[in-house]
């Protein structure tokens, strides 16, 4: 690899390589470059998600929580009462941005991490003077606001049909395995049920949307476009609950 950098003029800083060790029965081994021992860590930051050894993701939880929790602060410093049609405008703009970059990567397993998550915009909801007294499910109501659970849900699938639909420049279907059981009822697009015997295993993209996903109907699965794809599946997952 290092060889390989030196050629494409593309050097790596050493400083900055860092060893993350994955898996209960991953050997202790150092690994090398140029003869410089790698530091092994417990988490790094790759491209803004936060990794850990684990891959549970809460050190990355606490984090945009937090990020985002300074961002309505300031907003409310800025906008002392804002009306339902601005609050929902910079929750949408500024606070929701935060903590639902790459979700298809990180969208947490743990109970508590959803709920450390969803309290950014329960909080986030109530500065509206009109929405102080109403409860969590009414004031997303009178926003139109999805919980944030859900919408990682509507990411979740979103990421699984342009997957299935080959609509990136690279393939990726090949983390999906559709079943091999024909069925009278139901889309073409069954997925197959995996096997898993870890928690984390559990909740990676192709188990977390296995049973959702295979219960939509053919009209939503079956659309032609991302755009369409997008608002059929709105439709189904946001007015119809």
């Amino acid at each position: 690899m290092y060889t390989w950098t030196h050629v494409w003029l593309m050097p790596l800083n050493l400083q900055k390589c860092f060893v993350l060790r994955l898996g209960k029965n991953n050997p202790n081994i150092a690994y090398t470059l140029n003869n410089y021992v790698l530091e092994s860590v417990q988490q790094i930051n790759d491209l803004g998600v936060i990794l850990d050894k684990e891959l549970s993701f809460s050190e990355h939880t606490v984090h945009i929580v937090k990020k985002a929790n300074v961002r309505s602060y300031l907003l409310q410093k800025t906008f002392t009462n804002p009306d339902e049609v601005l609050l929902k405008t910079l929750f949408v703009s500024y606070i929701r941005p935060i903590v639902e970059y790459a979700s298809v990567i990180w969208s947490p397993a743990l109970v508590k991490d959803k709920q450390l998550i969803e309290k950014v915009q329960r909080r986030f909801s109530k500065y509206g003077q009109s929405l102080r007294n109403k409860s969590y499910e009414d004031r997303l109501s009178t926003l139109k606001l999805p919980t944030l659970e859900k919408r990682r849900l509507f990411n979740d699938l979103v990421c699984t049909y342009n997957i299935l639909s080959n609509k990136f420049s690279f393939s990726l279907a090949d983390i999906f395995v559709l079943s091999d059981i024909s069925r009278l009822r139901g889309h073409s697009l069954i997925l197959y049920h995996e096997n898993y015997k870890t928690k984390w295993r559990q909740n990676f993209l192709t188990n977390r949307v296995f049973q959702i996903w295979n219960g939509l109907a053919v009209e939503i699965v079956e659309a032609t476009t991302t755009a369409s794809f997008k608002n059929k599946l709105g439709i189904y997952l946001y007015q119809s609950s």
